[in-house]
């Protein structure tokens, strides 16, 4: 083991050994109050052990013992979090991949995201070394989701904005509509943000086109899934049936007309969606789409919609913006 002081910060990294090809668990934890407080494991033989080691490590750098697990895998490969310093916020960015440096570079850009481009100098990584099996995310950032209760249901009250799967493989970012065209004919996972502007990224989040949705690697954050038909239905059951009801879900603003009330802080923007094969962008300001994972026959999936002609939110309605090739956004609902 190895400890390298870099900004005042001490950047952990792990010497690896050899053991048997059994399935075994990293993690990361940190005191949110204090960046530099940090624990890691690696190489443990349950999940259990690993996230206690790393508390244990955490709470001996921690003033106040308010360590909280961050992070955990499985799997051969590695996991870095990196934090802002606390006068400035608490920003956050984590990634998991095969490598050490590829883990960081998603979870500096992650956190870039979140700290409106404050670098997040407060760096913790490790890595598994005798597990050859598939990596896999176990927990990655779940308390920090943002959801909303709507009757029995959990929502994330924003659009999915993630850059990766949940193995740690990027999710393809599409810059302008020759290469979503490109992506699609190719029938392979794409996203793309509004009008190609990573400012918008953290407010709008992300379309994803349907080879991005179905995708075995899971696109939603750890104890989260992409809604089925009736999920949403189940969801417009609880708003109520008045013709208007939608607006309950609506934000308050953006929307050109018939804004919403927002009862339940669901906060559906206006954002519209990428256009099929042409990869052009479609219904800012008119209409909000979101996708499901709820096929209607080979080519076709159901999809929820909110409109700014009326208030309801639609039946779930098969149209030319349900082919796979399209771009919706993504609201998770909690398992």
């Amino acid at each position: 083991m190895k400890k390298i002081f870099i900004n005042s910060f001490i950047v952990v990294g792990v010497s690896l050994s050899a053991h048997a090809n059994a399935e075994v668990f990293a993690s990361l934890a940190i005191d949110k109050q204090d960046g530099a407080a940090y624990g890691w494991s690696y190489d443990q033989n349950s999940l259990t052990s690993a996230e206690q080691r790393a508390l244990e490590e955490c709470n001996k750098r921690s003033s106040n013992n308010q360590c909280t697990v961050v992070l955990a895998w499985s799997g051969e490969g590695c996991g870095a979090y990196r934090t802002v310093e606390g006068r400035v916020g608490t920003a956050y960015g984590w990634g998991v991949a095969s490598s050490k440096n590829t883990a960081d570079e998603i979870a500096n850009r992650e956190a870039l995201k979140r700290s409106n481009g404050i670098v997040a100098p407060n760096y913790v990584w490790a890595c598994n070394s005798s597990d050859k099996s598939q990596l896999k995310v176990i927990k990655g950032g779940d308390s920090e989701v943002k959801t909303v209760n709507i009757g029995s249901q959990v929502w994330m009250a924003e659009n999915l904005s993630a850059s990766q799967f949940r193995n740690g493989d990027p999710i393809p970012l599409a810059r302008d509509d020759d290469t979503w065209a490109t992506t699609a004919r190719n029938r392979t996972p794409i996203s793309r943000i509004v009008e190609d502007n990573p400012d918008k990224e953290q407010k709008y989040g992300r379309f994803y086109n349907r080879y991005a949705v179905d995708d075995s690697r899971g696109i939603c954050p750890v104890g989260f899934r992409v809604p089925t038909k009736e999920d949403f239905d189940i969801l417009k059951k609880t708003i109520g049936s008045d013709p208007r009801a939608g607006n309950k879900l609506k934000s308050k603003t953006e929307w050109r007309e018939n804004r919403g009330t927002d009862d339940y802080g669901f906060n559906a923007l206006p954002v519209g969606y990428v256009y099929s094969y042409d990869g052009y962008f479609s219904g800012e300001g008119i209409v909000a789409l979101f996708t499901t994972i709820t096929p209607y026959n080979k080519e076709y999936h159901y999809y929820a919609e909110l409109i700014n002609r009326e208030g309801s939110l639609h039946d779930l309605n098969i149209g030319a913006g349900a082919k796979p090739f399209a771009g919706y956004s993504v609201r998770c609902i909690k398992n």
